[in-house]
């Protein structure tokens, strides 16, 4: 699948003023809330930035559940450290229950988060 990340939103500001009650990977966050706990998490370990992308806002969506969609966060990483590892660590976690490839510390500037 090929994900749509040209459009990207700040995620914690995106989450909080969607009326979508699920507006972000429901089948990862039952709800909003959940999803702004994830992005203050990473923020809380150093990124500078998460956004959100790949976001769905067809009419239809919109009409029916109130708000857009998306299912995608990347986060600009801390250059280095606990925070830095950490995040890793839930990104690979994360990619386990998807089953999805591990990703690895390349010093790479940021790290893509999806959920099927």
């Amino acid at each position: 699948m090929q994900l749509n990340i040209n459009r990207k939103a700040e995620a914690l500001s995106w989450l909080q003023s969607n009326p979508n009650p699920s507006p972000f990977a429901s089948n990862r966050f039952d709800n909003k809330e959940k999803a702004i706990n994830f992005v203050k998490e990473l923020y809380s370990l150093g990124c500078e930035k998460v956004y959100v992308t790949n976001i769905l806002d067809e009419d239809w969506r919109m009409r029916e559940e109130g708000g857009p969609y998306a299912d995608t966060l990347i986060a600009e990483l801390p250059e280095e450290g606990y925070g830095r590892r950490t995040i890793f660590e839930m990104h690979n976690e994360e990619a386990s229950f998807e089953d999805f490839q591990r990703e690895f510390d390349d010093e790479q500037n940021e790290l893509q988060f999806w959920w099927d």
